[in-house]
């Protein structure tokens, strides 16, 4: 079992009792990325880790609204 076959990314769901809409993946491979968008998970393509920090800090600003406005 490998990435970017969609048992891989099932598997780490069940493993994490996790719904696909629960969860962030982070890659570099276009093809991983697809096939995680496809199963319903969020996924980032980057090729640097300041995509990765950018996007990090945009979430945690949108869950931190979220969690003062209810």
């Amino acid at each position: 079992m490998r990435k970017p076959e969609p048992r891989v990314f099932e598997f780490i769901l069940d493993q994490h009792k996790c719904e696909p809409s629960q969860a962030v993946y982070f890659d570099d491979l276009k093809e991983n990325v697809y096939i995680a968008n496809r199963l319903g998970i969020e996924a980032v393509l980057f090729d640097d880790d300041s995509k990765a920090k950018l996007w990090w800090k945009r979430w945690q600003a949108a869950v931190y609204e979220s969690v003062s406005t209810n």
